[in-house]
C-alpha cells in the first residue's frame, strides 16, 4: 500500500465515523478534516465534496462486506452451508457497521442520483457470488436450479428484506434462527425431488 493509499484510507475511516455520528445531512468537510487529523487540503486532494466522500465511504464498506462473505463462503463445504456462511456473515459485518447503515438510509435522497450505479455494481458482485455457489452446487449434485443467476438474485431479494428488518430495527432477535428457517425455505425449492428435509 502506498503512503497516499493508505492516507486515502485513514481519510474514510475518519469519514465512517463522523457520518455515523452526524449523520450525511450535518457532516461537514471540516468534521472529516479534524475527524482524520489531516490538513484540509489532503482531504480535498482526494474528495472534492461531502457526496463523493461518501459514496466512497460506501464503496469501501461494501467492498470489505463482500470480501469478508467471500471469505467465510470459501471455508464451507456444501452449497447449503455456503449460503448460510454468507447471509451469516453478512449480516455480522452489517451489525458491526449499523450506524453508518442508518445514516445511507437516511442520505438516499440527497445522493440517489450516484447511488444507483454503486448499488448496482454491488449487486452483481453478491450475484456472482451466489451463481457461483448455486453452480457449484448443481455440478455436484446437491441442488436442482435451471438458472443460477437468476436464483442467486431471488435469494439476495429475500435476504435484503431480512437485511432491511434489521436495519429498522423490526427484527431485533433470533436473525440467526430466521436465517436458517430461510436457508431451509429456499434448499427445499432446490433439493432433486425425494431429498426434501
Amino acid at each position: 500500500m502506498s503512503e497516499d493509499d493508505g492516507k486515502v484510507r485513514e481519510i474514510l475511516e475518519a469519514a465512517a465515523r463522523a457520518f455515523a455520528r452526524y449523520g450525511f445531512r450535518k457532516t461537514t468537510m471540516g468534521d472529516v478534516v479534524r475527524e482524520a487529523g489531516v490538513a484540509r487540503g489532503t482531504v480535498y486532494k482526494h474528495f472534492s465534496d461531502k457526496e463523493e466522500l461518501f459514496q466512497a465511504v460506501l464503496g469501501s464498506e461494501a467492498a470489505e462486506v463482500l470480501s469478508a462473505v467471500e471469505a467465510a463462503v470459501a471455508e464451507k463445504e456444501t452449497t447449503r452451508e455456503k449460503v448460510e456462511a454468507a447471509m451469516l456473515t453478512h449480516l455480522a459485518m452489517v451489525r458491526r457497521k449499523i450506524n453508518l447503515l442508518r445514516v445511507t438510509v437516511e442520505a438516499i435522497g440527497d445522493i440517489m442520483s450516484r447511488w444507483h450505479d454503486r448499488h448496482e455494481e454491488n449487486t452483481k458482485r453478491a450475484v456472482v457470488l451466489y451463481a457461483r455457489i448455486f453452480r457449484e452446487g448443481m455440478e455436484r449434485g446437491e441442488i436442482v436450479a435451471t438458472d443460477p443467476e437468476t436464483t442467486a438474485l431471488l435469494t439476495l431479494f429475500a435476504f435484503k428484506g431480512l437485511f432491511i428488518s434489521v436495519v429498522t430495527d423490526y427484527l431485533t432477535e433470533d436473525v440467526e434462527g430466521y436465517i436458517d428457517r430461510m436457508v431451509g425455505l429456499i434448499f427445499d425449492g432446490l433439493t432433486p425431488r425425494g431429498e426434501a428435509t
